[in-house]
């Protein structure tokens, strides 16, 4: 395999990708298999990933500086047969603090799920060469969380679903190899991004990027690691009155998609929390970075199959005080897709120009980048991509994923995704925020800003999880625990697994809550302090 294989490539939209790691999370139950099936499915998934390699050699390298391009800032891929390695990390007999039925009974709560734990790799690498990919197999009690790190420059949500079904593919040869094909060779046309080559001589501006003199440090906040996640879930049928109500008053050549309104949706919410009306100019804009697929936008359209990342961005802008009025988010749900609208084979061309005149990948970004986690947001949606569908074979629980979900840290600080649709429908979104953010707007809160416009209730089902109906549930009538008793506070529950999972919600700083995952077995002694901070989490878990 030579440097000119097309995978080792980045094109201009590429090369002013995110420069940190996408690291979704993947959940197998493997609670039928003794210890030693589950050992050999570890095996199986490291051969199968091999295979793969070879069938997508940027896999198997590594990002450093392209020194001789007179752009600064560019990458260029080099092969490493030692790069893009599969980790392998045995937490069973009690090592992780969650069984496997336990993560599922609570909906596989992001609160659950540490980076340092379940990733070999931290989302923003800190020095080179960068491995373009690495892999984490985490053996617990009764599954397996499959973690795959990949630089979101080298692939966006689509290539890594094509990078899965080609390694689910591979897994199935190895089960049955004659009657499933490996695949260790693709197309060169599945790589090929010259289209994202052709710029326009003279571009248009181009506001949605931020060009800097020198590279920019990422804002403080997104830096905090205080930011946590929690997911909701919409009914198929909450999803199809959004759309309507949202729809309602459009003139009949306007139309909007579900995903223009669940965005609305989502920018509405997480600026509900994230901004105080009387601390902000009322000439306050918001952007919104909405992620796009490229692929079917440009003047010669790529293959729906490409690996690689041509993900370009619809910046809409609405004023705070719009957005948070009542009634406005059919013309919120609109200006997105106006925005969404205009990403067309013009806009690529002229993109593409821009990025070529730039002095230094280093020192553009994303208009809202400043504004993370405070009047900006940024939102991705994974929800058309058919994760779920994927065939890993029989040793693999039923032989398919149970969830995909994101780290509690997320996929980085700031950013909103929409999770793959769920087979039953569901559409999960995973909102994150810091948490000074989630203790000034509690989700009740947040849930009354959707109810004011009339979008659907919301029951929470468990920590980190909560479930989007179609009718309003919420369920202010707490029941008083009935072991709580001040200062001394003993939780009664029904297993050591769901205990910890519920002390993981709870506002105290991380050590803190170590310590009493570390106290289970006894009654856990709290400060009065303490005690008042997390009374609010024991009434709800109490429910």
């Amino acid at each position: 395999m030579t440097d000119t294989h097309p995978s080792l490539s980045l094109s201009a939209i590429e090369q002013s990708g995110p420069r940190g790691y996408i690291q979704p999370l993947f959940f197998f139950s493997l609670e039928k298999l003794t210890d030693v099936e589950q050992n050999d499915v570890v095996s199986h998934l490291a051969t199968a990933l091999a295979l793969t390699k070879s069938a997508i050699p940027c896999l198997s390298a590594e990002m450093v500086p392209d020194t001789e391009s007179q752009q600064n800032g560019r990458f260029v891929l080099k092969p490493n047969p030692e790069a893009g390695k599969m980790y392998e990390k045995d937490l069973r007999g009690g090592l992780f603090p969650f069984t496997y039925n336990a993560l599922r009974e609570q909906h596989f709560p992001t609160s659950a799920l540490p980076q340092d734990v379940l990733c070999p790799v931290p989302i923003f690498p800190t020095q080179a060469p960068i491995p373009v990919f690495a892999a984490q197999m985490t053996l617990i009690d009764g599954g397996l969380i499959l973690n795959i790190c990949i630089m979101h420059l080298v692939a966006d949500a689509r290539a890594i679903y094509e990078i899965l079904s080609i390694w689910a593919q591979n897994c199935r040869h190895l089960q049955n190899p004659d009657t499933t094909s490996p695949c260790e060779q693709l197309p060169l046309s599945v790589f090929e991004k010259t289209q994202f080559e052709l710029g326009l001589d003279t571009p248009d501006d181009h506001p949605e990027y931020m060009v800097f003199g020198s590279p920019p440090a990422p804002p403080p906040a997104m830096l905090k690691p205080t930011f946590r996640t929690e997911v909701y879930r919409f009914t198929p049928e909450s999803l199809v009155r959004l759309k309507e109500d949202l729809s309602a008053g459009l003139d009949r050549n306007e139309h909007i998609s579900t995903n223009d309104a669940v965005c609305a949706l989502i920018w509405r919410c997480v600026l509900a929390a994230q901004v105080d009306l009387d601390e902000v100019s009322p000439e306050a804009i918001s952007l919104n970075t909405i992620c796009v697929d490229g692929r079917s936008r440009c003047l010669s359209p790529l293959p729906e199959n490409h690996i690689g990342c041509p993900m370009v961005y619809a910046t809409p802008g609405v004023s705070v005080v719009q957005i948070l009025a009542a009634d406005s988010l059919p013309d919120v749900a609109r200006t997105i897709r106006k925005a969404i609208a205009g990403t067309d084979e013009h806009y690529i061309a002229s993109l593409v120009g821009f990025l070529q005149g730039v002095h230094s990948y280093d020192c553009i970004a994303p208009a809202s980048f400043a504004g993370l986690m405070d009047t900006n947001v940024m939102i991705s949606s994974w929800f058309r991509l058919p994760f779920y569908d994927i065939n890993w074979d029989s040793r693999f629980g039923h032989g398919k994923f149970d969830r995909v979900r994101t780290v509690h840290e997320g996929f980085f600080n700031g950013s909103q995704v929409v999770m793959p649709r769920l087979p039953t429908g569901e559409m999960e979104v995973v909102i994150g925020l810091d948490q000074a953010k989630w203790d000034k707007t509690t989700m009740d809160q947040i849930c009354h800003v959707l109810d004011r416009n009339n979008v659907f209730g919301v029951k929470r089902r468990s920590p980190g999880a909560w479930a989007i109906k179609s009718s309003w549930q919420l369920n202010n009538h707490l029941k008083p625990p009935e072991t709580l008793q001040f200062p001394l506070l003993s939780l009664s529950f029904a297993s050591r697994s769901s205990v910890a999972m519920h002390i993981e919600t709870i506002p105290l700083d991380i050590g803190r809550r170590r310590q009493i995952l570390f106290e289970l077995n006894e009654p856990v002694t709290l400060s009065a302090e303490e005690y008042e901070e997390i009374k609010p989490w024991v009434s709800n878990w109490c429910k």
